[in-house]
């Protein structure tokens, strides 16, 4: 840090300036963007503290400069500040000349798409690590036009912090808007699984699920046996991530009625219009399931339910009954607040079937 004197001037001020936050002077400037809470969009800002006067110009730089010109005020500069100002220019530069430049950065023709996953950000939370998201979107940007490009664009100066990092980040993203697009996913999915049992239980469901093949079932248990072994590795730790993420839903795809992952292999047949029929997503591609109607309904899968007549013989009467067993409901713990499906069973009397006399 050096500090020199310029000009024999006194300040003009007594006191600072009115304060004003980030948010409300962005809020004014910038039209058509969400900057209150209650406005129901994304409210996220950096840096959150009073940064003393309101500026309400183009350009906070030249008003910054222009009020300690004006009012005789010490001036401190940084080389975050003269970067953001010349890289900004570039920004504009190379946007409004990207015909003639373009070559030089990428080698395909119109526009990619640079994609950014965050399952574990809340809208509207201070919480979301917005500056590592921007970090991986100009990560992935370098990827394309090169780490020297990179290097060459984004901050790294001994005043650099994160807020100057994630300015000169977006102004390279903005840079590079004409050939790239940028998506943000956040889809649902499971903080974690738990396998219970031991690995050899696993391994024998693989087995029995197999053994079912010699009963005109090759179509299923081809697809079902090397599902269940990548479930059963998993039982022995070596879960593969993607593999789970694909279990209910397509990895990358969020909520809806659409069941697209492998979830469908446990489940040969469909409840359709016309009855029972297979289950014509198993073992399809990704693609396809998308062209065939992207997935069964979550009311398309049956109702997880077994059910047994019997004939109770109570001495001398005799009693419709049924045998249920299956999927009950859904258990949670109330620590975690994990769940599991619930199995249960019940046994009843067929509601208006009165017990049958032994000689009728």
């Amino acid at each position: 840090m050096r500090t020199f004197t310029v000009d024999d001037v006194k300040p003009l001020l007594d006191e600072p300036f009115e304060t004003s936050t980030v948010r409300e002077a962005l809020g004014r400037r910038i039209d058509g963007l969400c900057f209150e809470a209650d406005c129901g969009g994304e409210v996220y800002v950096q840096p959150r503290d009073d940064m003393g006067w309101d500026l309400r110009t183009t350009h906070a730089f030249i008003e910054t400069v222009h009020l300690a010109f004006d009012n005789h005020l010490p001036l401190t500069l940084s080389p975050d500040d003269f970067w953001l100002c010349i890289a900004q220019g570039f920004a504009t530069h190379f946007k409004e000349n990207v015909a003639e430049l373009r070559e030089r950065f990428v080698d395909f023709e119109g526009k990619e798409l640079i994609e950014v996953r965050r399952d574990e950000f809340v809208k509207g939370s201070e919480e979301n690590d917005w500056e590592g998201c921007f970090a991986e979107f100009t990560e992935q940007v370098a990827d394309h036009i090169g780490v020297h490009l990179w290097d060459l664009l984004v901050a790294d100066f001994s005043t650099t912090g994160p807020v100057e990092q994630a300015a000169s980040e977006i102004t390279l993203m903005d840079a590079m808007s004409p050939l790239f697009d940028y998506e943000l996913h956040t889809v649902c999915g499971f903080p974690q699984i738990t396998l219970l049992g031991t690995p050899d239980d696993w391994w024998d469901l693989k087995e029995r699920a197999g053994a079912l093949a010699e009963f005109d079932l090759t179509w299923w248990t081809g697809e079902l046996r090397p599902v269940l072994d990548r479930v059963a590795k998993s039982a022995e730790g070596c879960a593969d991530v993607e593999f789970w993420r694909s279990f209910y839903k397509d990895s990358g795809a969020s909520g809806g009625p659409y069941v697209t992952g492998w979830i469908n292999v446990l489940f040969p047949y469909l409840d359709g219009d016309d009855g029972w029929q297979r289950n014509y997503y198993i073992g399809k591609s990704k693609n396809r399931v998308r062209q065939i109607g992207g997935g069964p309904n979550v009311g398309d899968f049956p109702a997880g339910l077994s059910m047994a007549d019997v004939l109770w013989r109570y001495y001398a009467d005799r009693y419709p009954m049924k045998f249920v067993s299956g999927f009950v409901g859904t258990s949670q713990d109330p620590e975690t607040l994990g769940v599991r499906p619930k199995i249960g069973w019940a046994v009843g009397q067929e509601i208006g079937s009165p017990h049958v006399g032994a000689n009728d």
